[in-house]
Formats: structure tokens, sequence, C-alpha cells
């Protein structure tokens, strides 16, 4: 079988009564990028918390006690804090493969949400008893729900969404206790690992319908995982011990002649074991490294080869999460690698003719005055329809012809002309002569003034 592997950080959240913080890392553990610490939750200790988006600057954070599902923006630029209220203490919280929908659990309702605009999509009850795990299916295809009294539950992701026709596909209830943790694998006979406080681990086939494991552990299991090759499961008990189990080897076909088969061989504890009670077990996507938290505030990172420990870290607060996520849900300015940033000159010439609209030729005369007449005739046109709906009357307008003149009237008119010109040269003949005696008179006045004439 091959194995999907992809490029990862680890990242992991602690949190008491006070306050909470998110961590994330490389997947070696040797590079931790920066942190964030908050107190935003009024003295509930917080229960989940899981990054979401694009990046991991966002985070959805249940509590022990209130009947929320919190929403925090961790930026600096734009940090927000949305509450969505609910029916119950928000039990269980896992985002689909694609970060598109978050599916809670609140007593016996299964809730869904969109990431894109943090509203409520749907609300399906779907069990008499608690639900306290959810996991979706890699492929997106499945969601499967594990409740207070051992039943697991499969579900068609499409019809939780939609909340049309929810009925579960599968179920089986070879747990009799109540479930802490669920695991879906992503091959394409995909099987469920479930774990209840009773200490017995299922895996379960959900093409098959066969229980094709069962593993009894000396305390009570609180976490599981399994690998991307479904080669070996990994439990963590409320004692701090982590076992991990080999599966056997068996075929999709050999699932229908043997239900249940014993591990194949002894299962192998770690040697160093966790002070308190397991919260949190991963493995990564190729197998190699294993991650694991606990109560008391302990971080360790495996080495799943020798089963040694690669890293410690010692937390004040208990581990509530620990998990591998996409090395792309890191927040970008906390990445190791800054983004490469493609430079493209500024005047970049092109090959393709750039069709510019050509001028139009002017309209002759005629074809003006034809147009014009167009437009006034259908106007005309109009308000004539127009004055007919109306009632009122429009008299069309009719062409006059000029006057008919007799001769005699001609003669007169030019009489009254020539006798207009003559009056209009005596006018400027008087107006010349009351020129010259006025500045005749401005001579005399100034003689006058000055004492020419004494």
């Amino acid at each position: 079988m091959s194995i999907n592997t992809r490029p990862e950080n680890i990242f992991f959240a602690t949190a008491d009564r006070k306050s909470y913080s998110t961590h994330f890392l490389d997947a070696t553990g040797s590079n931790v990028f920066p942190t964030h610490s908050g107190t935003l939750l009024k003295g509930c200790q917080p229960s989940i918390i899981t990054p979401y988006g694009k990046t991991g600057d966002q985070i959805l954070v249940a509590t022990e006690l209130q009947h929320a599902l919190h929403w925090i923006g961790l930026d600096s630029k734009t940090p927000f804090h949305e509450k969505t209220v609910v029916r119950g203490v928000v039990t269980a919280l896992v985002l689909d493969q694609s970060g598109t929908f978050v599916f809670g659990a609140a007593k016996s309702d299964i809730i869904t949400w969109t990431v894109a605009t943090r509203k409520h999509v749907s609300s399906t009850s779907i069990h008499n008893r608690e639900v306290t795990s959810i996991a979706v299916s890699p492929d997106n295809t499945y969601v499967v729900a594990g409740t207070a009294d051992g039943l697991v539950s499969v579900y068609l992701k499409s019809e939780l969404v939609s909340n049309s026709g929810v009925t579960p596909i599968v179920k089986y209830h070879e747990n009799r206790y109540t479930i802490k943790a669920l695991r879906v694998t992503s091959s394409p006979w995909p099987k469920i690992l479930s774990v209840d406080t009773a200490g017995n681990a299922i895996v379960y086939s959900i093409k098959t319908k066969f229980v094709i494991l069962e593993y009894v552990d000396g305390g009570s299991l609180t976490a599981c995982c399994i690998s991307s090759n479904e080669d070996q499961l990994f439990v963590g008990n409320h004692k701090g011990v982590i076992t991990a189990v080999t599966m056997p080897k068996q075929t999709p076909a050999r699932e229908h002649d043997l239900k249940t088969a014993p591990p194949d061989g002894s299962p192998v504890r770690y040697r160093q074991k966790h002070t308190s009670a397991i919260t949190e077990v991963d493995i990564s996507s190729n197998s190699s490294t294993l991650v694991s938290g606990d109560e008391s505030g302990l971080f360790i990172i495996w080495n799943t080869a020798d089963r040694n420990v690669r890293l410690r870290f010692t937390s004040q607060q208990a581990i509530i999460s620990a998990r591998f996520v996409p090395k792309s849900l890191c927040p970008p300015s906390w990445n190791d690698s800054p983004d490469i940033i493609e430079v493209k000159p500024f005047y970049n010439p092109t090959k393709k003719p750039i069709n510019l609209p050509k001028a139009q030729p002017v309209s002759n005369h005629a074809e003006l005055t034809a147009e014009v007449d167009a437009v006034a005739t259908s106007s005309l046109d109009k308000a004539v329809s127009h004055n007919k709906t109306t009632g009122h009357t429009v008299t069309p307008p009719v062409s006059v012809p000029p006057p008919a003149t007799s001769s005699a009237e001609d003669a007169e008119s030019d009489e009254r002309v020539l006798a207009a010109k003559k009056r209009l040269r005596e006018l400027e003949e008087e107006n010349k002569t009351l020129k010259e005696v006025h500045a005749e008179l401005q001579e005399i006045l100034a003689g006058a003034r000055s004492g020419k004439f004494d």
C-alpha cells in the first residue's frame, strides 16, 4: 500500500483555567515557531483547541463549562473573537480534510458550521446518548461518531451538511464503554480505530462491516492513532503508557473470511512513559514520528523506528491538543522560509496586435437632412398618436402660400421706400450742420475762458 506523505508541522496546545497557548514546531522538533497565549475565556478551562483556516492564526476553542464554541483570530492586525452558542458543552470537534466544514458534538447532536462564514449550517440529533468523539475520513466521505455507551456510527458527510435523510450507513457496538478517541484510515478499504474507557481497541472495516482486530489494554484507553499504511496502531492509557500494536497481515478479500484476528506479534509498550493520563497521540504521514501529550503538561516527540524520545517539552498546563498539521497551516509570518515572490518587469511587450477603433466617415448634407426629417416625422407621429389617445386634438401644420400682391400695391411700396431714403438723407444733413455749430460754440467758449476775446 502506498503511503500518502505530505509536508507537515506539529501543532500542540496547552491550557488551564487561567489561560491557554498554542505552539507550532517543524516535523523534527528542532525549530519552534512563535506561540500565542490568550486569556479570553473568563476562567473556563479549554477542553479542545484546534487550528483552522488557510493559515494557523485562527483557532477553534471549546471549554469544559460553556455551552459555546469560540472562533478566535490571532493575527495582531485583524484579531477577532466570536462565540457561537450551542445546546450543550462541546465534547468533540473536528474539521473536514478540505477545511471547509467544522463538525462538533454537543449532547446527542452533531452540529455543522462553515469555516468561511463561521455560521451554523445544520444540527442533527443522531443518538440517545452523548456524543463523545468525532472523526472525518481522509477522503471527506464519512463522518464517524462515538457515544458514551460505546456505539460507533458512520454517516455520509453530505447528509450531515444538508441535514437530509441522515441515517447511519454502518454502526457497531463492539466497544461497550465510553468512546474516547476515533481515527479513520485513508485506504480504498477504510478502517475505523476506536478506543474506550474499558481498555478496548477495535479496528473495524467500513466496506466489509467486520471487526478485523481487537486489542485489550491494561488500563483505560484515552487516545489513539493509526499509521497511514495501516500496519501499526498506537494507543495511550490513563497511566501514561503508549503501546504500539502491529496490525494482522490481511487483504480486503480475507476480511470476508476472517472477521477478527489477533495482533501480529506481541504489543510493544514504549519504555519511557508519561507522568499522567495521555490526552493525545498522533503519527506523521510517513509513519516515522509520533507525538504525544498528557494532563501534566509533558509533550514528547518520538522516533517510531526505535521508540526513543527525540524531544521532550514540559508545560505548567495540560496538553489538550497534539497532532500533525499540513505545513501550509503554519501562519505565514511564523514560517521558517519566506514566500517566493515572482518579480515581473514593469513593461512587458506583447506580440498580439492591438485593434484600435477606426474613424467613421462623416455623413454628407443630404444624409443628415434625411435623418433630421425622419426624426421630426417620427416625433410628430408620436405626438399625434398621443393626442388621439388622450382625446386632445391638434391641427396638423398646413403650408400657407405667400400672399398675392397687385402692381398698384407694389408701386405704393416703392414710393414709401424712396420717401424714407430721402428723409434719411435730410436728417444726415441736419446732423452734419448741428455738429458744425456745436464745434463753433466750443471754440467761442474756449476763447472766452482764455481772455482772447475781451
